[in-house]
């Protein structure tokens, strides 16, 4: 089923992600270009929690233009302006609405239909706000039986080292994230020697290695076919 997004108003659904910090770089959604001005005039934004409704200021947004977004229905994916980092279990909100309005009405010159799920989600349904230049930004209402948005986030797992352990001579390395093959590699000064691998690359997320001196270690993510 699909949804209208127009008329001044702007379109919120919370979501969350889960397991290791995430770094994110595109959305699909399920969308069709209506009708309205034939410049650009939808933004798509990703925004932190406010006390149950999405932060005035998005954490990053993408403005698709309308003749790209066609009246055809179809999956279309959209990137970001800037790569975020989302933490994992931690509230965010995707919000569809206008980019600009129309000055003698403050209604949003431009409609879109975006795929909607047939099902509400346990959480309830969906926030939906007028959108004034200056305006209220938290005069969110909740409508419990509009159906939440359906859409895809694209990105990649954030590789860091969790936990190093030393004992004498031996030292041992735990990573999470990343690609699933990984790149161990090591230095003995941050400023003059170069970056040397240790051993091959692994689909390990640990390692252990004995080296005497002060050293260095950092782990790569590498291309994973």
């Amino acid at each position: 089923m699909y949804t209208t997004i127009g008329t001044g108003r702007n379109m919120a659904n919370p979501f969350i992600v889960s397991g290791t910090p995430y770094e994110l770089d595109s959305i699909t959604l399920d969308i069709s270009f209506s009708y309205g001005e034939a410049a650009p005039n939808l933004r798509i934004g990703v925004h932190g929690d406010e006390a149950g409704h999405p932060a005035a200021a998005p954490l990053t947004v993408v403005e698709p233009d309308p003749t790209y977004t066609t009246a055809q229905r179809q999956a279309i994916s959209y990137s970001f302006l800037n790569r975020i980092i989302l933490l994992p279990n931690v509230p965010y909100w995707l919000v569809l609405g206008p980019k600009t309005l129309a000055v003698e009405t403050e209604a949003f010159n431009a409609e879109y239909l975006v795929s909607t799920s047939r099902y509400r989600p346990t959480s309830g349904g969906s926030l939906r706000t007028i959108y004034l230049p200056g305006g209220a930004w938290t005069d969110w209402t909740f409508y419990p039986d509009m159906p939440a948005m359906v859409f895809r986030l694209e990105g990649s797992s954030v590789l860091f080292l969790d936990h190093i352990t030393r004992t004498n001579d031996q030292t041992i390395l735990h990573w999470q994230g990343g690609s699933g093959l990984y790149q161990l590699q090591s230095r003995t000064n941050l400023t003059t020697d170069a970056w040397q691998n240790l051993g091959p690359a692994t689909t390990n997320t640990s390692a252990t290695n004995f080296n005497s001196s002060t050293t260095f270690y950092r782990v790569q993510s590498l291309p994973n076919p």
